[in-house]
Protein backbone atom coordinates (compact mmCIF):
# COMPACT_ATOMS: atom_id res chain seq x y z
CA UNK A 1 0.00 0.00 0.00
CA UNK A 2 1.48 3.30 -1.08
CA UNK A 3 2.47 5.56 1.78
CA UNK A 4 1.99 2.87 4.45
CA UNK A 5 4.76 1.87 6.80
CA UNK A 6 5.47 -1.37 8.61
CA UNK A 7 4.08 -2.25 12.00
CA UNK A 8 7.54 -1.87 13.53
CA UNK A 9 7.32 1.91 13.26
CA UNK A 10 3.56 2.38 13.45
CA UNK A 11 3.46 2.64 17.22
CA UNK A 12 5.97 5.48 17.18
CA UNK A 13 4.07 7.23 14.39
CA UNK A 14 0.76 6.73 16.17
CA UNK A 15 1.93 9.08 18.91
CA UNK A 16 2.35 11.76 16.24
CA UNK A 17 -1.11 11.33 14.71
CA UNK A 18 -2.73 14.51 13.40
CA UNK A 19 -6.06 15.23 11.75
CA UNK A 20 -6.44 14.44 8.06
CA UNK A 21 -6.49 17.12 5.36
CA UNK A 22 -9.53 17.86 3.23
CA UNK A 23 -13.14 18.20 4.25
CA UNK A 24 -12.30 20.72 6.92
CA UNK A 25 -10.98 18.07 9.36
CA UNK A 26 -8.25 18.62 11.91
CA UNK A 27 -6.85 17.75 15.32
CA UNK A 28 -6.14 14.34 16.81
CA UNK A 29 -8.23 12.04 18.91
CA UNK A 30 -9.20 8.52 19.72
CA UNK A 31 -12.81 7.53 19.94
CA UNK A 32 -15.63 5.77 18.19
CA UNK A 33 -15.91 6.30 14.47
CA UNK A 34 -19.49 6.74 13.34
CA UNK A 35 -21.03 6.06 9.93
CA UNK A 36 -20.11 9.60 8.92
CA UNK A 37 -16.52 9.14 9.98
CA UNK A 38 -16.46 11.54 12.91
CA UNK A 39 -15.05 10.35 16.20
CA UNK A 40 -16.18 11.04 19.72
CA UNK A 41 -13.47 13.70 19.78
CA UNK A 42 -14.89 15.30 16.63
CA UNK A 43 -12.04 14.43 14.26
CA UNK A 44 -11.23 11.99 11.48
CA UNK A 45 -8.08 10.33 12.82
CA UNK A 46 -7.56 7.49 13.54
CA UNK A 47 -10.41 5.49 11.97
CA UNK A 48 -11.56 2.30 10.29
CA UNK A 49 -10.33 1.75 6.74
CA UNK A 50 -10.90 -1.04 4.26
CA UNK A 51 -8.70 -2.31 1.41
CA UNK A 52 -10.15 -4.40 -1.40
CA UNK A 53 -8.21 -7.61 -1.99
CA UNK A 54 -6.07 -8.35 -3.91
CA UNK A 55 -5.83 -4.86 -5.47
CA UNK A 56 -5.44 -2.95 -2.16
CA UNK A 57 -7.82 -0.27 -3.48
CA UNK A 58 -9.23 1.63 -0.51
CA UNK A 59 -13.00 1.43 -0.25
CA UNK A 60 -15.64 3.03 1.91
CA UNK A 61 -17.38 0.22 3.86
CA UNK A 62 -20.73 1.58 2.64
CA UNK A 63 -19.73 0.83 -0.97
CA UNK A 64 -19.26 -2.95 -0.76
CA UNK A 65 -20.78 -5.28 -3.34
CA UNK A 66 -21.46 -9.01 -3.20
CA UNK A 67 -18.23 -10.95 -3.75
CA UNK A 68 -15.89 -8.30 -2.35
CA UNK A 69 -13.18 -9.46 0.03
CA UNK A 70 -11.41 -6.69 1.90
CA UNK A 71 -8.94 -6.16 4.71
CA UNK A 72 -10.06 -3.92 7.56
CA UNK A 73 -7.52 -1.91 9.56
CA UNK A 74 -7.26 1.20 11.68
CA UNK A 75 -5.35 3.99 9.95
CA UNK A 76 -3.95 7.20 11.36
CA UNK A 77 -1.93 10.08 9.93
CA UNK A 78 1.66 10.71 10.98
CA UNK A 79 3.41 14.05 11.36
CA UNK A 80 3.84 14.22 7.56
CA UNK A 81 0.08 13.72 7.12
CA UNK A 82 0.64 10.32 5.49
CA UNK A 83 -1.64 7.40 6.28
CA UNK A 84 -0.17 4.58 8.34
CA UNK A 85 -1.83 1.24 9.07
CA UNK A 86 -2.32 0.00 12.63
CA UNK A 87 -3.12 -3.72 12.36
CA UNK A 88 -5.54 -4.83 15.07
CA UNK A 89 -7.44 -8.01 15.89
CA UNK A 90 -10.83 -8.66 17.43
CA UNK A 91 -13.03 -7.36 14.60
CA UNK A 92 -16.76 -8.07 14.81
CA UNK A 93 -19.82 -7.17 12.76
CA UNK A 94 -23.53 -6.91 13.43
CA UNK A 95 -24.26 -8.18 9.91
CA UNK A 96 -25.76 -11.66 9.66
CA UNK A 97 -23.56 -14.27 8.00
CA UNK A 98 -25.88 -14.19 4.99
CA UNK A 99 -24.76 -10.60 4.35
CA UNK A 100 -21.11 -10.38 5.50
CA UNK A 101 -18.53 -12.07 7.68
CA UNK A 102 -15.34 -10.74 9.23
CA UNK A 103 -12.45 -12.63 10.80
CA UNK A 104 -10.79 -11.54 14.02
CA UNK A 105 -7.89 -10.31 11.89
CA UNK A 106 -10.19 -8.08 9.84
CA UNK A 107 -10.69 -10.01 6.60
CA UNK A 108 -14.22 -9.07 5.55
CA UNK A 109 -16.24 -10.96 2.94
CA UNK A 110 -19.39 -9.50 1.39
CA UNK A 111 -21.80 -12.39 0.83
CA UNK A 112 -25.31 -11.08 0.18
CA UNK A 113 -26.97 -7.78 -0.72
CA UNK A 114 -29.08 -6.00 1.88
CA UNK A 115 -30.76 -2.62 2.16
CA UNK A 116 -29.96 -2.64 5.88
CA UNK A 117 -26.83 -0.89 7.13
CA UNK A 118 -24.83 -2.85 9.70
CA UNK A 119 -21.75 -2.08 11.80
CA UNK A 120 -18.22 -3.42 11.87
CA UNK A 121 -16.02 -2.58 14.84
CA UNK A 122 -12.85 -3.26 16.78
CA UNK A 123 -11.40 -2.12 20.11
CA UNK A 124 -7.85 -0.76 20.20
CA UNK A 125 -6.08 0.70 23.25
CA UNK A 126 -9.36 1.10 25.09
CA UNK A 127 -11.22 2.90 22.27
CA UNK A 128 -13.83 1.26 20.05
CA UNK A 129 -13.78 2.12 16.35
CA UNK A 130 -16.98 1.47 14.42
CA UNK A 131 -17.97 2.00 10.81
CA UNK A 132 -21.22 1.39 8.98
CA UNK A 133 -21.30 -1.45 6.46
CA UNK A 134 -23.60 -1.83 3.47
CA UNK A 135 -23.51 -4.57 0.84
CA UNK A 136 -25.21 -4.05 -2.53
CA UNK A 137 -25.68 -6.21 -5.60
CA UNK A 138 -22.85 -5.69 -8.13
CA UNK A 139 -23.71 -3.65 -11.21
CA UNK A 140 -21.47 -1.58 -13.48
CA UNK A 141 -18.49 0.08 -11.81
CA UNK A 142 -17.32 3.69 -11.88
CA UNK A 143 -14.13 4.83 -10.13
CA UNK A 144 -12.78 8.28 -9.39
CA UNK A 145 -11.53 10.65 -6.71
CA UNK A 146 -12.54 13.87 -4.97
CA UNK A 147 -9.57 16.09 -4.15
CA UNK A 148 -8.76 19.45 -2.65
CA UNK A 149 -6.22 21.28 -4.82
CA UNK A 150 -4.51 23.98 -2.74
CA UNK A 151 -1.33 25.79 -3.84
CA UNK A 152 -0.55 22.95 -6.22
CA UNK A 153 -0.92 20.28 -3.53
CA UNK A 154 -3.49 17.52 -3.89
CA UNK A 155 -5.28 16.63 -0.65
CA UNK A 156 -7.83 13.77 -0.73
CA UNK A 157 -11.30 14.49 0.61
CA UNK A 158 -13.02 11.71 2.53
CA UNK A 159 -16.77 11.28 2.98
CA UNK A 160 -17.59 13.25 -0.14
CA UNK A 161 -20.66 11.75 -1.84
CA UNK A 162 -20.87 11.23 -5.59
CA UNK A 163 -24.46 10.82 -6.80
CA UNK A 164 -25.34 9.23 -10.14
CA UNK A 165 -28.33 9.89 -12.40
CA UNK A 166 -29.85 8.45 -15.55
CA UNK A 167 -30.68 10.43 -18.69
CA UNK A 168 -34.10 11.32 -17.26
CA UNK A 169 -32.56 12.94 -14.19
CA UNK A 170 -33.53 10.18 -11.74
CA UNK A 171 -30.92 9.23 -9.15
CA UNK A 172 -29.71 5.65 -9.67
CA UNK A 173 -26.70 5.34 -7.36
CA UNK A 174 -24.39 6.91 -4.83
CA UNK A 175 -20.90 6.38 -3.43
CA UNK A 176 -18.84 7.75 -0.53
CA UNK A 177 -15.17 8.54 -0.97
CA UNK A 178 -12.73 6.60 1.18
CA UNK A 179 -10.00 8.08 3.32
CA UNK A 180 -7.69 8.50 0.31
CA UNK A 181 -10.38 10.45 -1.55
CA UNK A 182 -11.16 7.66 -4.02
CA UNK A 183 -14.47 5.93 -4.64
CA UNK A 184 -15.81 2.89 -6.43
CA UNK A 185 -19.49 3.08 -7.30
CA UNK A 186 -21.76 0.25 -8.37
CA UNK A 187 -24.41 1.72 -10.67
CA UNK A 188 -26.82 0.46 -13.34
CA UNK A 189 -25.91 0.70 -17.01
CA UNK A 190 -28.48 3.50 -17.31
CA UNK A 191 -26.26 5.87 -15.28
CA UNK A 192 -25.05 8.67 -17.54
CA UNK A 193 -24.50 11.68 -15.25
CA UNK A 194 -23.15 12.56 -11.82
CA UNK A 195 -22.81 15.34 -9.26
CA UNK A 196 -21.04 16.01 -5.98
CA UNK A 197 -22.54 16.25 -2.49
CA UNK A 198 -20.24 17.68 0.20
CA UNK A 199 -22.84 17.79 2.99
CA UNK A 200 -21.06 15.11 5.05
CA UNK A 201 -17.46 16.03 4.20
CA UNK A 202 -18.06 19.76 4.72
CA UNK A 203 -21.20 20.37 6.83
CA UNK A 204 -22.62 23.81 6.22
CA UNK A 205 -20.26 24.51 3.33
CA UNK A 206 -17.68 26.14 5.60
CA UNK A 207 -14.59 25.08 3.63
CA UNK A 208 -15.82 24.68 0.05
CA UNK A 209 -18.24 26.39 -2.31
CA UNK A 210 -21.16 24.13 -3.45
CA UNK A 211 -19.55 23.70 -6.84
CA UNK A 212 -16.88 21.53 -8.47
CA UNK A 213 -14.61 21.31 -11.48
CA UNK A 214 -14.15 18.19 -13.55
CA UNK A 215 -12.44 17.40 -16.83
CA UNK A 216 -9.02 17.46 -18.51
CA UNK A 217 -6.52 19.86 -16.94
CA UNK A 218 -6.33 21.70 -20.25
CA UNK A 219 -10.06 22.48 -20.18
CA UNK A 220 -11.80 21.67 -16.87
CA UNK A 221 -15.48 22.54 -16.67
CA UNK A 222 -17.32 24.04 -13.69
CA UNK A 223 -20.51 22.51 -12.29
CA UNK A 224 -22.89 23.24 -9.44
CA UNK A 225 -23.58 20.61 -6.80
CA UNK A 226 -27.04 19.10 -7.12
CA UNK A 227 -29.32 17.78 -9.82
CA UNK A 228 -29.63 21.14 -11.60
CA UNK A 229 -26.11 20.94 -13.07
CA UNK A 230 -24.90 17.42 -13.88
CA UNK A 231 -21.62 16.23 -15.39
CA UNK A 232 -21.42 13.48 -18.01
CA UNK A 233 -20.05 10.05 -17.18
CA UNK A 234 -17.63 8.46 -19.62
CA UNK A 235 -19.19 5.45 -21.27
CA UNK A 236 -20.12 2.80 -21.92
CA UNK A 237 -20.03 1.41 -18.39
CA UNK A 238 -18.89 -2.13 -17.62
CA UNK A 239 -19.54 -4.68 -14.89
CA UNK A 240 -16.09 -6.26 -15.32
CA UNK A 241 -13.74 -3.34 -15.97
CA UNK A 242 -14.35 -0.20 -13.87
CA UNK A 243 -14.90 2.97 -15.87
CA UNK A 244 -12.59 5.68 -14.55
CA UNK A 245 -13.60 9.33 -14.50
CA UNK A 246 -11.48 11.54 -16.75
CA UNK A 247 -10.08 13.51 -13.81
CA UNK A 248 -10.51 14.18 -10.12
CA UNK A 249 -13.62 16.02 -8.92
CA UNK A 250 -12.39 19.23 -7.27
CA UNK A 251 -14.57 21.51 -5.10
CA UNK A 252 -13.30 25.12 -4.90
CA UNK A 253 -11.94 26.38 -1.60
CA UNK A 254 -13.67 29.42 -0.13
CA UNK A 255 -10.27 30.89 0.72
CA UNK A 256 -9.55 31.09 -3.02
CA UNK A 257 -12.46 33.46 -3.64
CA UNK A 258 -15.70 32.97 -5.60
CA UNK A 259 -15.45 30.32 -8.34
CA UNK A 260 -16.33 31.01 -12.00
CA UNK A 261 -19.92 30.46 -13.16
CA UNK A 262 -20.82 26.90 -14.22
CA UNK A 263 -19.81 26.02 -17.76
CA UNK A 264 -20.41 22.30 -18.21
CA UNK A 265 -23.98 21.64 -17.06
CA UNK A 266 -25.83 18.96 -19.01
CA UNK A 267 -29.17 20.44 -17.91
Amino acid sequence: MKGLVGWSVVLALFILVIGCGGGGGGGSSTGTTSSTGTTSGGTHSPQVTLYLQPSNQMLNPQNLVVGDQAQMDITARNSSNNLVVIPVSGWTTTAPSSVATVTSGGLLTAIGASTTTYAVSVTYQGATYTSSLLVSAPQDFVTGAVDDIDDGQTIPIEYAIVDFYNASGAQVGSAYTARDGTFRASVPATATQFTLDMSVADPGGVTYYPQFTYGPSSNPQAYLEGVSCLAALPGPLSSTTPTALASSIVPPLRTSGPPPPPTGCLK
